[in-house]
Formats: structure tokens, C-alpha cells, sequence
């Protein structure tokens, strides 16, 4: 009994904190119409250039997480230069 109802307790806490951060994604998607269209692209750009080179040794998976934290460093200033 005393799990059941610290289950029931968790399982609201949890569900509360998921609306609450699904507001706050949907409330930054609407004040950033341009964000997803940045993330998009990113993502499908950085997709197809994996699966380009299909399976990457060591060296070459180090050089893409440079590129990867390069698009992602960029994206951030887009968007909050797009933001504020």
C-alpha cells in the first residue's frame, strides 16, 4: 500500500514537470520561429555527411564531433541572435 501511493506521487511529480517543460519548449518554438529550421537543417546536413562516409575510423569520427560542435556553436548564436 505505502508503494502504491509513493508510485501514484511519483508518477505525478513526473508527469507534472513534463507538461511544464513541454510549455516551455512549445512557448521557445513560438518566440524562435526560425530555431527549428536551423536544427533541421543542421541535423540533416550533418546526417548525410555521416552516412556519406559511411562507417568512420577514429580519426575521422574526431574530425565530424569537430564539425558537430561547430554547427552547434553556430546554431546557439543563430538562435540567440535570432531571440533577443
Amino acid at each position: 500500500m505505502f508503494l502504491g501511493a509513493f508510485l501514484y506521487v511519483i508518477r505525478h511529480i513526473v508527469l507534472y514537470f513534463l507538461i511544464k517543460m513541454s510549455y516551455a519548449i512549445i512557448t521557445f518554438i513560438i518566440l524562435c520561429p526560425r530555431l527549428h529550421v536551423y536544427m533541421i537543417f543542421n541535423f540533416v546536413r550533418f546526417g548525410f555527411s555521416m552516412f556519406r562516409n559511411g562507417r568512420t575510423t577514429t580519426s575521422s569520427s574526431s574530425r565530424h564531433m569537430y564539425h558537430k560542435n561547430r554547427i552547434l556553436l553556430r546554431l546557439s548564436e543563430q538562435i540567440t541572435s535570432s531571440c533577443f
